[in-house]
């Protein structure tokens, strides 16, 4: 799922219920950073936005909880997998 990050407002899909999440300040915040990089700790991210550690954990935690964020996910450039695999063989 894809959403823009500058709305406040985003759907959460709960089985075939569609239901309304408020964004606030610091969970936009948080979600643009984890989305220019899901690797970041707590630490990094509350370096990053200024935002307390705890309440870095606290809204990250929230939204698992809430399906907002549903997995961390890496991005392969295959491009240079496949590269890789032809060099090995």
């Amino acid at each position: 799922m894809c959403f823009v990050l500058s709305r406040r407002f985003i759907k959460k899909r709960i089985g075939i219920i569609t239901m309304p999440y408020d964004l606030d300040e610091v969970e936009i915040k948080i979600l643009k950073e984890l989305q220019r990089n899901a690797r970041l700790s707590f630490k990094e991210l509350s370096l990053k936005t200024g935002i307390p550690k705890s309440t870095i954990y606290r809204k990250v935690r929230k939204l698992e909880e809430s399906g907002i964020i549903r997995r961390y996910t890496i991005n392969i450039d295959e491009s240079l997998l496949n590269n890789a695999s032809q060099h090995s063989s």
